[in-house]
């Protein structure tokens, strides 16, 4: 991860850097949070206190803070899935994602698809086999993002957050290439529920794709 982090530096924009967090910023990192739930819903962003950041770091996440000029406005979450949620238990190769929280002064910069690569591309350098992510089926622009990074919706969750949650999956190796016949379109909550889409994920499809209001399926 340090490698990763210093290699990311060079992309941030001017005035704002990458830090690991620590205990001492876990209050700062839970206002962020809040905010951050409080603009988009606790719907589609689950809300993490100081209690939540110190119990993933005891379990191996790696917590990083966004600066501007020297303050924290932002974070992002990486770490072991088997460790970090028990839902994983036993996928030991995989790493997970927790999703990246901005104050507005940060919003619409690219930090959410920076982080998304920058975290992956730790994880594949410290040798996980794949990266997981829990995501709103509501939240469409983290899809947008998480999907055209590779990432494929691949489950339905809704134990971890008790909220809906679509679960997301990169391979290292990626997916493939789509085949002929290998799609299916359904229309995406909100316009749509979710019982397609859980009956699908049951079956063995993946969401590849989203071209609002629908997502392509692939066995």
């Amino acid at each position: 991860m340090q490698a990763g982090l210093k290699a990311a530096q060079a992309q941030c924009p001017p005035g704002q850097r990458l830090a690991l967090a620590g205990p001492k910023d876990f209050d700062a990192l839970a206002a962020i949070s809040a905010e951050a739930a409080a603009f988009v819903g606790l719907d589609v962003f689950g809300l993490q206190d100081a209690a939540f950041f110190a119990s993933i770091r005891e379990r191996g996440a790696v917590i990083l803070q966004i600066l501007r000029h020297d303050i924290p406005e932002g974070y992002s979450v990486v770490g072991p899935a088997a460790q970090m949620a028990g839902l994983f238990a036993g996928e030991d190769d995989k790493g997970l994602l927790f999703g990246t929280a901005l104050r507005a002064g940060l919003r619409g910069q690219g930090w959410q698809r920076r982080m998304i690569r920058l975290r992956c591309a730790a994880l594949f350098a410290a040798g996980f086999g794949g990266a997981k992510a829990f995501v709103s089926p509501w939240n469409h622009a983290s899809l947008t993002n998480l999907l055209g990074d590779g990432f494929a919706v691949v489950s339905h969750d809704f134990s971890y957050y008790q909220r809906h949650r679509f679960i997301v999956e990169r391979p290292a190796k990626g997916w493939g290439a789509l085949g002929a016949g290998e799609t299916q379109a359904l229309t995406l909550p909100p316009d749509g529920d979710l019982e397609d889409h859980r009956h699908l994920l049951a079956s063995g499809w993946r969401g590849m794709d989203m071209a609002r209001p629908q997502m392509l399926y692939r066995r």
